[in-house]
Order: structure tokens, then sequence, then C-alpha cells
């Protein structure tokens, strides 16, 4: 059996053959300074990318911090040691957010493995349509300034903060987040970028409201669904419908909504009954290669939306894309 140092060595030997891709876009992340701060108590990085956009984010792990000192010289000069898992978390989250579909990363789909299962579900992967389809696709899901837009597991913000520049400020955004330590670096990245368009919910979205188990991480496979965490520690938390947030922000409809909340999409969408018969424009981006009851979360959902009215495609792993035809 090999020693966990050994394995924590191969693991380095192999990472820029099997992430070169991650490696060259951390050689030009749009990192123009970054450090440490003490954020209630606690060592937060951020970074200040060259739009002046300001981001706070996660500590490295130990080997992430093995990766930054191996190849120090061919990552941006701007980058530090404390700040590397954040740089990451730009390239996958800011840069390249899920809920951005239309957006394909410059390298072949397998190239792209490395990264988030959503970077190999966009729009130029599904399979089984034409070129003249995908471009259609393409322009329906592009943004339009002014739209509102449901970040469902919002984590950190990055996407939140995306989608606020991206949509302008006559759009409206609500970020929903559970996890207690997200959710202070979701509204620390709010605040800190002035964006007046995000409202926060710090609260699990499911298919009814009360309390339920949510199962936490030290990372962020944080979930309603236990057998999608498979160690860590259960919390009670409060839970709202989808349809609940509409109502409590006064908006009878939604323009887009991405959901990404390891598992429990199928309750998200059981909760969003009149928000997907009121919303004629809506355009949905949903993680379904998780497990919910045995069962891929993209076979459960996709009969559920084409129930109403929507036009259903899902890619190899499972991610789905939904949208009324016009």
């Amino acid at each position: 059996m090999l020693s966990s140092r050994f394995g924590q060595r191969l693991r380095l030997h192999l990472y820029p053959w099997k992430n070169r891709a991650m490696l060259r876009e951390l050689s030009y992340v749009p990192v123009a300074k970054s450090g440490i701060e003490t954020v209630n108590g606690v060592e937060t990085p951020f970074v200040v990318l060259n739009d002046g956009i300001v981001l706070y984010g996660r500590m490295p792990s130990e080997f992430e911090k093995e990766i930054y000192w191996k190849w120090k010289d061919a990552l941006n000069p701007h980058l530090r040691e404390e700040t590397l898992r954040l740089a990451m978390d730009v390239v996958l989250r800011y840069q390249y957010p899920h809920a951005m579909p239309h957006v394909t990363m410059p390298y072949s789909r397998r190239a792209r493995r490395c990264f988030h299962p959503q970077h190999v579900e966009t729009i130029a992967d599904v399979p089984g349509i034409s070129e003249s389809e995908r471009d259609r696709l393409v322009t329906i899901f592009k943004l339009r300034q002014g739209e509102n837009f449901l970040d469902v597991g919002a984590y950190m913000g990055f996407g939140t903060v995306r989608m606020a520049r991206e949509l302008g400020l006559d759009s409206r955004i609500v970020a929903i987040e559970a996890d207690p330590k997200s959710f202070s670096l979701l509204e620390l990245n709010v605040k800190s970028n002035n964006l007046s368009n995000v409202s926060l919910v710090q609260k699990a979205v499911s298919s009814v409201n009360g309390m339920a188990s949510f199962y936490t991480t030290e990372r962020q496979a944080n979930s309603l669904i236990s057998e999608v965490v498979h160690s860590g520690s259960a919390i009670q938390v409060p839970t709202v419908t989808i349809d609940g947030i509409l109502e409590d922000f006064g908006m009878d409809s939604i323009d887009r909504v991405s959901i990404t909340i390891n598992g429990a999409e199928v309750e998200a969408l059981r909760g969003m009954g009149s928000t997907l018969a009121a919303s004629e424009n809506l355009r949905l981006s949903i993680a379904g290669w998780y497990k919910y009851n045995g069962k891929r979360v993209c076979d459960i959902i996709s009969p559920l939306l084409q129930g109403y009215g929507y036009r259903v495609l899902a890619g190899r792993k499972g991610g789905v894309l939904a949208w009324k035809p016009g």
C-alpha cells in the first residue's frame, strides 16, 4: 500500500499533466494584487482583479500550497501561497461562472475534465444537436442587461458578483447560501464591491419552508442530501422554497436561475411550481449529475420541467439546460 506522503508526491508529479489547463489559466488569471486580511478575527485571503473587483475566499490546502511552490515561476506573479486556492476559484467561478453555459473555456472537453463538471457541460458540449441549434441556444442563454437572476447555492458569491456586473444596476439579483462560513464570504464579497442590486438569503432551498439537517464539510460539498456528503457534520438550517423567495421580494417572475446545491436540486424544483409556470422568459442551468435517492438528478427533473412546458437538454454528465420555447 502506498504511503500517504508518497501518494501526495505522485499527485504533485502528475498535476501538470492532468491539470495543465488550470495551470495555464493561473499563469494569466486577471489578478493585479493579492494578500491576507483579518476579517472577524479570521485570516482571509483576498485578490484585486484587473477590473477592480475585490474577492475574498478560502485558504489553500497543504497540497495546494505545494502546487504553488513547485510551479511558482509559471503562475501569475501577483499570486501568493495563501491566495492560490482563491485564484483557482476566480477561474472556476468568476471567469467561467456556472450561470453562463454559453461561455466555454478555450480547451477541449477532455482538457476541461480537471475543472468543475459544469465546465464540461456548456452549450458547446450538448450532444445530439446541430450547429444551428447550438448557435440558437447560445443566443437564448446570452445575458441581457436588466434581467433578474436567482443564484441558488451561491457559495462565496463569485458567480453572483460576475452576474451583477454583467446584468447591470437595473437587474435584481438574489443569492441564496445556507452554509454559514460560505455565506459570510458571500456577504463580504457583495459588500466589498458595493453591489446595490444584490440581495442575500441565508437559507437552504427546498420544497417546503421549515427547518432541516444540512450536512457540511470543510471544503464545499455541503447539502441537504446526506448521501452526497460522505463525511462531515450536520447543522440545522431554515429552508425556503423558490416560490417563497420570489414572494418575499415581491417578484412575480424571474429571468435566469442557476441551481447548484449538491443533490437537493430536485427539492428546489418541487418548490418552484408557481415560478416555473409564471416566468415566460426563464432560462435555467442546473447541476443534474448528483444522486437523489439513488437516481441522477437530471433524470428526475427533466420530466418535471417538461411538464411545465420547458425544453430540456441534458449533457453527458447530467448538466441540465431548460427554457420555454418562443
